[in-house]
């Protein structure tokens, strides 16, 4: 909670604006191919206080696959999710995965 004041000392003045920040944690996971060639993975991923369903998306889909796309996190529980990493191009580059709200 950021909550900004006109003077220093908050105690003249009014109060600005009341300001909430959100810090989402990442992980970062290294993978590691030869072109054509499959490298796999799996994270295990704990579920919040409700259960809920998620689709997960690469922002490579041609090189990196979600298996299953679609998963299930139990409340208080541990999921296993599995990534299939095939690189198309020589180098380095940064792929991300994200999920979003799944169909019940």
């Amino acid at each position: 909670l950021c909550v900004p004041y006109e003077s220093c000392w908050q105690c003249t003045g009014s109060l600005l604006v009341q300001l909430q920040v959100l810090v989402h944690a990442l992980r970062r996971v290294d993978m590691r191919a030869v072109i054509g060639q499959v490298s796999s993975t799996s994270l295990a991923i704990a579920g919040g206080t409700v259960d809920r369903q998620v689709a997960c998306y690469s922002s490579h889909p041609a090189e990196l696959q979600p298996d299953p796309q679609t998963l299930s996190l139990a409340a208080g529980g541990i999921s296993a999710l599995g990534l299939i990493f095939r690189p198309s191009e020589p180098g380095q580059e940064l792929v991300s995965l994200a999920t979003s709200p799944g169909t019940q």
